[in-house]
C-alpha cells in the first residue's frame, strides 16, 4: 500500500523566514563593520552591546526607492521597475570618502554609512566604554568628508 503525502507545514515557511532574518542581519552588521572601518572603527559591532546593535537594526536608514507623486500617472509595474534601475544605479557607483580606507557603493554610502553616521550622532560618550573613543573616530571621519565634499562641490575645470 502507497504511503500517502504530507502536506508541508506552514511553520517550515515560518522557520525559513526566520532563517533568512538571520542570515539579513548578520549581512548587515557585516556592512556595517566594513562602513566603521572607512570611519576609522575597527571592529564596531563586537564593540557594541547587543542592545545597541537592535537599536541600529530597528533605526537603520532605509535604501532608497521610487514612490508615486500626486500628479504622476506611472503603473505600478513602471515604479517597481524604476526602484530597480536606481538601486542598480547606485551598486554599480563608488565612492572613496575618506582617505583612501576604501571604495564603497553609493547604495552603502546612503544606507549603511548613514546608519553607523546617525548612531554615532545619537548616543552619549557613556553609553557603553568604548563610545566617546569611537564617536571621536567617526566625529573626525565625517569631518574630513565635509572637506572632501567641499572641495569637489568647489572644484573648478
Amino acid at each position: 500500500m502507497a504511503k500517502k503525502k504530507r502536506k508541508k507545514s506552514k511553520q517550515t515557511g515560518i522557520q525559513k523566514q526566520r532563517l533568512l532574518d538571520v542570515q539579513r542581519t548578520k549581512e548587515f552588521y557585516k556592512k556595517l563593520d566594513e562602513m566603521a572601518a572607512i570611519m576609522g572603527v575597527e571592529n564596531f559591532t563586537a564593540k557594541i552591546p547587543t542592545f545597541e546593535k537592535r537599536l541600529i537594526h530597528q533605526s537603520r536608514v532605509q535604501p532608497f526607492r521610487v514612490v508615486k507623486g500626486e500628479t504622476n500617472h506611472l503603473k505600478p509595474h513602471q515604479i517597481k521597475e524604476a526602484t530597480k534601475e536606481l538601486k542598480l544605479l547606485l551598486h554599480n557607483e563608488f565612492v572613496e570618502p575618506i582617505d583612501n580606507r576604501g571604495k564603497i557603493s553609493l547604495y552603502d554610502f546612503f544606507s549603511h554609512f548613514q546608519t553607523v553616521k546617525h548612531f554615532f550622532r545619537t548616543i552619549k560618550d557613556s553609553h557603553f566604554p568604548e563610545a566617546k573613543e569611537m564617536k571621536r573616530k567617526t566625529h573626525d571621519a565625517i569631518e574630513k568628508l565635509k572637506t572632501t565634499i567641499e572641495f569637489h562641490k568647489n572644484w573648478k575645470t
